[in-house]
């Protein structure tokens, strides 16, 4: 386990203003390998394989909630329960030690 610091939009589904409040954040998160299977938020469709990091959504999202409880709660209502972690790509985080 690694914290990591977000420093620029994440790619995603999500509507780029609630991407944007991820930026700054500091998440607890796992390493995930460059071929780990990844689905889109919104339409549960396969994404392009890509390293990064996994984040509990829960956790993620209680962490965005202190910055902005807007972007929190569209996290809530569009995220599945069946989803075991957000992703990061690598590309716009950076690992804590």
């Amino acid at each position: 386990m690694v914290n990591i610091k977000i420093l620029a939009v994440p790619p995603g589904e999500a509507p780029l203003e609630v991407r944007k409040q991820w930026v700054g954040l500091t998440l607890p998160a796992e390493r995930l390998p460059n071929n780990f299977p990844l689905a889109g938020v919104v339409t549960g469709n396969p994404v392009k394989e890509t390293g990064g990091y996994a984040v509990v959504p829960s956790v993620a999202i209680k962490e965005l909630e202190r910055n902005n409880l807007p972007a929190a709660e569209w996290w809530k209502i569009h995220l599945s329960r069946r989803a075991k972690h957000l992703v990061f790509d690598g590309s716009v985080c950076e690992p804590i030690y």
